[in-house]
């Protein structure tokens, strides 16, 4: 919180590594047989498109609403969990990039298993910040979760897939 240039840094090491899980996967996977770079930019770039654009959209709402002070303990509790998540998935990337086929599938599904984890965390922990600090109640927090966590990211993925000629 208080050392922007290192928060900035593990910020970027979030992209970089989650944009190389989402690479290794899709080619692990099958879904990708093209460039692996060009997925790997694309990834890394949709990520930072999508958590950019993410808090942008907070700070604004957190503007329009007169919330400011829940909007940044919402942003500082997501941002903390992507970095913590970047740190843990550094070792599953080397087990995915050089370990034999049985290790690389055991990666991959714990991989999968932490973004889940990081994700239910990361909603269990702001709830209750955000329902302190405004009027909100759970059924408005799960509205939010499915109108601007999941529905774009489903897009954005369907998207992606379709443009690089992917079928899921």
């Amino acid at each position: 919180l208080q050392e922007q240039l290192a928060a900035i840094g593990l910020n970027l090491l979030f992209f970089m590594v989650m944009g190389t899980f989402v690479t290794l996967l899709a080619f692990w996977r099958g879904w990708y047989v093209g460039s692996f770079w060009m997925l790997w930019s694309a990834s890394t770039g949709f990520l930072s498109l999508i958590y950019g654009g993410k808090y942008i959209f907070l700070q604004l709402t957190g503007w329009v609403f007169n919330s400011g002070e829940a909007m940044r303990s919402y942003i500082f509790v997501v941002y903390l969990v992507n970095k913590i998540m970047a740190v843990l998935f550094l070792p599953l990337l080397i087990l995915v990039a050089f370990s034999a086929p049985p290790i690389v599938e055991s990666a991959l599904t714990i991989g999968l298993l932490l973004v889940g984890a990081a994700f239910v965390y990361r909603y269990a922990v702001s709830f209750p910040l955000i329902r302190n600090k405004m009027a909100l109640n759970a059924f408005h927090f799960f509205l939010y979760f499915i109108s601007l966590e999941v529905i774009p990211l489903l897009v954005i993925l369907k998207l992606l897939f379709r443009k690089l000629n992917v079928f899921v």
